[in-house]
Parts: C-alpha cells; structure tokens; sequence
C-alpha cells in the first residue's frame, strides 16, 4: 500500500509564475496568503480542455454531445429556454465569456471617462457577493484590517472577516454634516510602509450617499497622499448602484474610474455587474476588474489568470445561460434607453420623497433623513423611537414594510427602499412612519 501527504499551504508553480509577473507591483504586495498561492490551472484540465478547444474530435470535454456535436440534451428542459442550446446548457469559460468580458471592459471605459490607460479583462463572478468574496480571499489575510464607512451593508462581515473572523474592521462616519467624513479617513491613513485594504460603495447601501465632484477629488487625494508613503493600498469599489445618480455636481462615475491609474502603490478592484445598474438581480452574473499605474499587461494577466483560479476553485464558472443574457441585453440597440429608462422612476421616486419630507417640519420630531441623493435606498434617523418597535407597528398595524437598523454612530434608523415604494404610495409610508414613531416611545 502506498500512502503519499501533501503538505499544506504550499505554492504551486504556476502560482509562482503569475506571483513573479507581478513581481515589483503593489498587487505583489496585496495579496494576501491565499492569494499568493492562487493560480489557474493551465497545465491541469481547463489548460489542457483550452488548447483542445475547436479540434475535429475534443475528447477534454466533461460534457455530453451528440453527433453533431450540438449539447446532449433533454427536451423538456431545452423548451424552457428561449435562447440557443449552445449558449444555455454547456460549461461556461471559467474566466467567463469571452464576448462579455471584452463588452463589460468596454462599458467599464465609456461609464468611466477619468480612466485612462490599461485595466485587466474583467473576470465574471457569481454576482457580486462572489466578486466581494474573491477580492476578501485575494487580497485580504488573516490579521488584515479593512476600512469601512458606516452605516454599510451587513454582508460586509459575512464578506470580509474571513473563515476564521480575524480580519480586522475599522469603521468610519459616512457623513460630516451633509457631506462625506474625509477627515476620519485621513486619519485611518495615517503611517507609512503599511498595507490598507478600503471597500468605498457609493451609491451606499443603507443610506444612497453618493460623493459631490468636490469629495471624491479630495477622497482621491487623501489616497495618493498615503500612497506617496509607501503604504500599499487596495481599494475596492463595490459598484452595485452604479450609474443610479439623482442629482446634479455629484460624481457619475466610479471612483474606479480616478483610482485605477492613481498611483503605483494603489490597486483598484471593482467589483460591478448588471444585478442592480441593469435591473438583472436574478442573473447572478458579476465582474472583477483590476487597475493600477504602469499595470502592464502581463501583470493584468495574472490578477485574471489568479481570479480565475479562486473562481474555479469555489463555483467552477458562472452560469452559461445568464451570461449570454447579459451580452444580448448590452448588445441591444435600445439598452441604454431602457436603462435610463428606469433609472428615472428611481430618480423621481427619490425626489418625491424629498419634496414630502420637506413638507411635513412637523415630523423633524421623531425622526430625520441622512443625505441621500442616489441609489435604491435611503436612511431615517429616529430621535427617540426604537427602530425595531417601529418597524414591528408599521408591519403589523400599517402593512408597510421597512428594516430597522441600530448603528453605533447614528444610533436608530429605518431604511426604506424606495427601489421598491411606487411613488403614489410615498406620503402614506412616511406619514405612518411617523405616527409609529410617536406611538413607541
């Protein structure tokens, strides 16, 4: 009987190989242990399965064909789906489809007017909870800290803390008054020669904060400052709200956009997809884009190439199916159309809010709004009530639904989705929202 063991933790070759492509770069010196040791397999079966691809007879595939090499298929599922059975039932790429990559990278350029210079093919991700998870394993380890504003998304722990919760969270305010609290991200900065890991959503998620012009220049100044101390930084920009923008002299674009070619010592990590900026949520398709100053494209190549490695090795590839559905929707002449579209409902929605909270001093009693200018959501901060008494009497009395939330900076607050409240239906939720206020405390 033989027996062999494996060592653990040890770093594959081909790891080596891509580690020495970035060799000298700041995603050289992000990445975390496991990303070090992330690679994709070339020299393994989907290496092997891509250099076969397009002979007469491919034997590599772990799929089933017919004769004519078209998807073994059954009927009764392949009358469910409108598109063709080659783009529905085989294996996707495990970096993703090519076509979408090249025409995600593409929007990516035009959303983005700021960006200048090379950025990797983005690679897909199972929507963009997966692309959050990748970025947490590659680039974040054990004993690392992450810098978040509050109030954020309650996944982020889930996200970012890790396997064994010993990733660090330091929070920040999101506002200063009205605007954005640069100063406490100054001072998180503070140091030289230290590795930073940031996770900036704008348009946020609870409250639909998105920066003036003026803050995010400053936000990015603050970074290069740091940068320029030999602090190695990543940054990623959770883009799920992308675009989703309602008012004038606010930063339409992604911060990506100013960050990607910042500085030699910045890695920018977006992390989008057509989820919420194309009205998709079910698709689970996302994208995991890199950039940095004099980013060549070997080292763009490797950021993919261990990306595709971390995909591979949790949810092999993204669905086939939904990935196609992307690529046809963005090819559609009337997409961008659409979208603007129903990005207007959202933007009147918001306003209509803003115009009855304006109307109603009276209600300044109980509770007041955060800034808010885009997005799907928007916060209420209770003075005296409990938050989730409050959202309780408006269930269970009012038939409205809210979440309630208890932040340790700004205290109690109701988030609404105004994604989700047709317009008509606003004065009503904001007025019961008062009376149950009022009644719980």
């Amino acid at each position: 009987m033989t027996i062999l063991r494996v060592k653990g933790a040890t770093v594959h070759k081909e790891a080596e190989a891509l580690n020495l492509q970035l060799k000298g770069t700041v995603g050289e010196r992000l990445l975390s242990p496991l990303g070090r040791r992330a690679y994709y397999p070339i020299s393994g079966i989907p290496g092997q399965t891509g250099e076969a691809r397009g002979t007469r007879v491919n034997a590599t595939l772990g799929q089933a064909f017919d004769d004519e090499r078209r998807p073994l298929v059954l009927a009764c599922l392949a009358e469910q789906a409108k598109l063709p059975i080659g783009e529905v039932f085989p294996y996707p790429p495990t970096h993703g489809i090519g076509q979408l990559r090249e025409l995600w990278q593409k929007e990516i350029q035009r959303k983005n007017p700021s960006l200048e210079g090379r950025i990797s093919l983005p690679v897909a991700t199972a929507g963009l909870a997966s692309g959050l998870t990748l970025a947490r394993e590659l680039f974040i380890g054990e004993g690392d800290e992450v810098t978040l504003y509050r109030p954020y998304w309650g996944n982020y722990l889930l996200h970012f803390q890790g396997d064994n919760g010993l990733t660090e969270i330091t929070e920040l305010s999101l506002y200063k008054g009205e605007g954005l609290d640069l100063e406490s991200l100054e001072e998180s900065l503070r140091g030289s020669g230290k590795k930073h890991t940031l996770c900036l959503t704008f348009p946020s998620n609870p409250t639909g904060y998105t920066p003036t012009i003026s803050e995010a220049d400053q936000l990015v100044t603050i970074l290069k400052d740091a940068a320029d101390r030999d602090n190695a930084i990543c940054v990623i920009t959770d883009d799920a709200y992308n675009g989703l923008v309602y008012e004038k002299g606010l930063l339409t674009e992604s911060l990506f956009g100013r960050l990607a070619h910042a500085h030699p010592n910045i890695l920018a990590v977006k992390v989008d997809g057509p989820t919420k900026e194309c009205f998709f949520w079910g698709g689970r398709v996302g994208f995991l884009t890199y950039g940095f100053q004099g980013m060549t494209q070997e080292a763009a190549n490797a950021l993919e190439d261990k990306t595709a490695g971390r995909v591979r090795g949790t949810i092999s590839g993204v669905t086939t199916q939904s990935q196609y559905m992307v690529l046809h929707g963005l090819q559609d002449p009337h997409f961008q159309e659409q979208v603007e579209d129903r990005r207007n409902v959202l933007k009147a929605r918001a306003q209509a809010i803003k115009a009855t909270l304006a109307q109603h001093p009276e209600w300044e009693e109980e509770f007041v709004a955060l800034p808010f200018n885009s997005g799907y959501f928007m916060c209420t901060q209770l003075k005296r009530a409990d938050p989730e008494k409050v959202r309780r009497v408006l269930r269970e009395q009012h038939n409205i639904g809210v979440l309630s939330l208890n932040d340790p900076i700004y205290g109690g607050l109701i988030r609404v989705a105004l994604s989700a409240v047709p317009q008509r239906d606003i004065s009503e939720v904001y007025d019961r929202l008062y009376q149950a206020s009022k009644g719980s405390h």
